[in-house]
């Protein structure tokens, strides 16, 4: 076990050591900050002078090589649109966005596992027909008009909630729910696909044949395997819902790093860019390494294969 997770953790160095490269060769490519920070009067020498200032006059390589030197020592360097060092931004910014993010697992993940398996328990009864509507709307509608839609009924139209800001619970409501329903649409459909498959395993009827209660067979004989399936999933729609965060915080004006990006994105802000992506591949990659490591709790036998 232990080699296994050494071994994940130099696939997420890996992982990030390529995330850093791609976005930095792709910002070089599609545009020039110095540029945005010339005013229309300025001459040719006053662009070379920024961009000297900057370090863009530099061959790419070598701006590259001082980029991981500077990123090994924990220097992210300064953002050209807010001027401040962008470790304290990140700083500031990144406790919103995982507040946002874990409160929306906390509420879309028990609901969908829950309406998941009472779905499939109740296959073509009406509680699974509103389900399944559910799971079609909620898969089918977007994020930012979902989230546009709340705050026109909720916030425009009733006035019951605040159409934005961040640090009271009603502020709160809506983000979570936009953030949270993709999410718990995707894992509600494959929680029930995957009851409906175990369901009609053997093992299934043998339990039920030597007299278990239908709770315990649901649970620990269907559910138990069914995990199996929903846990990958699960995985990849977490990191879906972190990026997906870039749309949320930007329509409800929550300070988190979702706005960030949006704001660094607009200012061709290289360095709070560079850093913002690599927060956002370190949180994929470590939720990824804990649904691995959920594998061998939810069976056994993979923790043996592992250490094989």
């Amino acid at each position: 076990m232990i080699r296994y997770i050494i071994r994940r953790l130099l696939q997420t160095v890996l992982v990030l050591f390529l995330v850093m490269t791609l976005v930095f060769v792709i910002l070089r490519v599609v545009g020039d900050p110095a540029k945005m920070m010339v005013t229309p009067d300025s001459s040719y020498e006053d662009l070379q002078n920024i961009r000297r200032i900057l370090g863009l006059d530099q061959p790419i390589w070598k701006q590259y090589l001082n980029y991981l030197s500077d990123v090994l020592r924990g220097d992210f360097g300064s953002s050209y649109y807010f001027e401040r060092p962008v470790i304290d931004l990140l700083k500031e910014r990144l406790p919103a966005t995982l507040k946002l993010g874990f409160i929306s697992l906390a509420v879309s993940l028990p609901l969908a596992l829950l309406f998941g398996v009472i779905s499939a328990i109740k296959r073509n009864s009406l509680l699974d027909n509103a389900v399944t509507t559910f799971v079609v709307m909620g898969r089918s509608i977007p994020t930012f008009w979902f989230a546009s839609l709340m705050v026109l009924i909720f916030s425009v139209q009733l006035k019951w909630l605040p159409a934005s800001g961040y640090g009271e619970t009603r502020q709160l409501i809506m983000p979570v729910i936009a953030m949270s329903s993709g999410m718990g649409a995707s894992v509600t459909r494959l929680t029930r696909s995957a009851m409906l498959d175990v369901m009609r395993q053997d093992y299934i009827t043998t339990a039920r044949a030597k007299g278990a209660a239908e709770t315990k067979v649901i649970i620990k004989h269907g559910l138990h395997n069914a995990l199996l399936a929903v846990v990958t999933f699960v995985a990849l729609q977490i990191g879906y819902m972190f990026a997906g965060s870039v749309v949320v915080e930007s329509i409800f004006a929550i300070p988190g790093i979702g706005r960030l990006i949006v704001t660094a994105i607009k200012g061709y802000d290289f360095p709070l860019i560079q850093a913002s992506t690599l927060i956002f591949a370190l949180i994929f990659s470590i939720i990824n390494c804990v649904a691995d490591l959920c594998y061998t709790l939810i069976d056994p036998r993979i923790s043996f294969r592992i250490n094989k």
